[in-house]
């Protein structure tokens, strides 16, 4: 499985104390009878498991998956097989939670690659330190570690990451924001980093060796960076109405994230739509970049206001909600297996939530926007974000700019159940449903995919700012016509 930083927030099963170990191993029955429970939930219950690849494949990564269980592997010998299970199911919503001993060995006792990255023309740059060593300024190339070249560091770490159907984008997005966790999940614990890089003043290059730092500090070193970068607040609007243009960010489409910073979600869509016709704005800017999604309704809310009655979702389909083989292993539901959820039998193996709620925005919206849409998106837009951006897209109503969407053009699998592996105390997070978008016709197996794509330039990293967003002023304000079309 992958283990997403994001979804460490999700529900703890009460679990024994117990401390970790990184050395201790396990008996090969008992690894074995792990990646059973998991096989058995996955083919049971998720109805995305072959939707981007094959029977085939899938029993393939299972059967590689089993054979590849040795006596004496330890906890992280075990993380790696799953990773190759995992990856080829191409949804961002299957992945693991670490058990609470390994999260408090993490915090108590390893030290964390201490940079965040950006990957441009196909070489890493610093972005933000949060090292000791003063001197690695952001525009930092780095070629290589412990001697390895980062290409092939790339190389062998994108087909143990997840992704929501055939893109690399959230790949790439992980490693960009998360190296620290995959570098540790997947390479190297030691807390030592033996760098290649090359200097932003002059280029030299040299070797350099930089200590890892504990995660309370790496945590808190981020923290005070992305506030300095204005990246912690979950939603800001605002507007230029001598300029005709209002810019809307929207972070997450989490209920709880937003009403926890003050934001009644429906109100405040209310307002600043209300403010924009009555201030004749004839531009909308909105950034879902790195909007890892949240709830449906919100996004199809949004959608409302700029094309009222559009279709959002064609159907969800289930294979079962209730009944599981695997019962006494769930240690959080999905949600789905209330009376209320109605299903109806389909020809194959699949029912249909006939009754799910989000298919249309019913409730009259009093003055839609009819102004232009430019929409901003990159590897981080999830979720029930990509289902706005494919909407949208597919709809004609906005212009997409920067990168092609993290999450799947025709829809994610969601809903999951936590099944709780008993000898390795891993967490797995198995999808239950699979939401089709109204995007008829479309057979794209990767993210949206932008009109205008800009990616960044490397001249971009030393500078900082928003180049994306000086890019799509330009648009804005020369009352561009569409940069291109889908």
């Amino acid at each position: 499985m992958a283990f997403p930083l994001s979804c460490q927030a999700q529900n703890a099963v009460a679990v024994p104390a117990a401390t970790f170990s990184p050395n201790k191993v396990y008996h090969a029955d008992s690894l074995r009878e792990d990646l059973l429970i998991l096989q058995t939930a996955l083919e049971e219950v998720h109805p995305g498991l072959y939707r981007h690849s094959s029977k085939e494949v899938m029993d393939a990564a299972f059967d590689d998956g089993m054979n590849s269980v040795r006596d004496s592997m330890t906890y992280f010998d075990f993380v790696r097989i799953l990773s190759f299970i995992n990856s080829p199911i191409h949804c961002v919503h299957t992945y693991g939670i670490h058990p609470p001993e390994y999260e408090k060995w993490r915090t108590d006792s390893l030290k964390h690659f201490p940079f965040l990255l950006r990957y441009l023309d196909q070489r890493w740059f610093v972005i933000e330190n949060y090292s000791d060593n003063e001197n690695l300024v952001p525009g930092t190339e780095i070629s290589g570690i412990s001697g390895e070249p980062m290409d092939k560091i790339l190389e062998g770490l994108l087909p143990q990451l997840h992704s929501d159907g055939l893109n690399t984008t959230f790949k790439i997005r992980q490693l960009e924001t998360q190296f620290a966790k995959v570098w540790s999940n997947y390479r190297d614990r030691s807390g030592i980093f033996h760098l290649q890089i090359s200097r932003a003043s002059d280029g030299k290059n040299e070797t350099i060796t930089v200590d890892g730092i504990p995660r309370d500090s790496l945590n808190a070193r981020h923290g005070r960076a992305m506030a300095l970068r204005g990246m912690l607040e979950p939603f800001r609007f605002s507007m230029s109405p001598d300029s005709g243009y209002a810019i809307l960010r929207i972070r997450t489409f989490n209920e709880q994230a937003l009403t926890g910073a003050g934001i009644k979600y429906s109100e405040k869509l209310h307002e600043i739509f209300t403010m924009m016709n009555e201030s004749g704005v004839t531009q909308l800017i909105i950034d879902l970049r790195d909007n890892t999604g949240g709830q449906t309704s919100y996004g199809m809310l949004l959608a409302s206001w700029l094309s009222p009655g559009v279709e959002y979702m064609d159907r969800v389909l289930l294979k079962k909600n209730s009944d599981y083989s695997f019962s006494k292993f769930i240690s959080d539901s999905s949600g789905l297996e209330a009376d209320s959820v109605k299903l109806l039998p389909t020809e194959n193996e699949y029912q249909v939530w006939s009754n799910y709620p989000n298919r249309f925005y019913n409730h009259p919206i009093p003055r839609p926007f009819t102004g232009k849409v430019h929409l901003l998106v990159n590897g981080g837009t999830l979720s029930s974000a990509a289902i706005f951006t494919a909407v949208m897209h597919f709809n004609k109503r906005a212009t997409v700019y920067g990168q092609e969407t993290g999450g799947a053009y025709t829809g994610p699998n969601g809903s999951p159940l936590i099944v709780r592996l008993p000898h390795t105390g891993i967490r797995c997070a198995i999808p239950a449903a699979r939401y089709e978008v109204a995007v008829p016709g479309v057979t794209e197996t990767g993210g949206v995919k932008p009109d205008f794509e800009y990616s960044g330039h490397i001249d971009d990293v030393a500078g900082g700012g928003d180049p994306l967003m000086k890019v799509v002023m330009e648009f804005v304000k020369a009352g561009s016509k569409k940069p291109g079309g889908r």
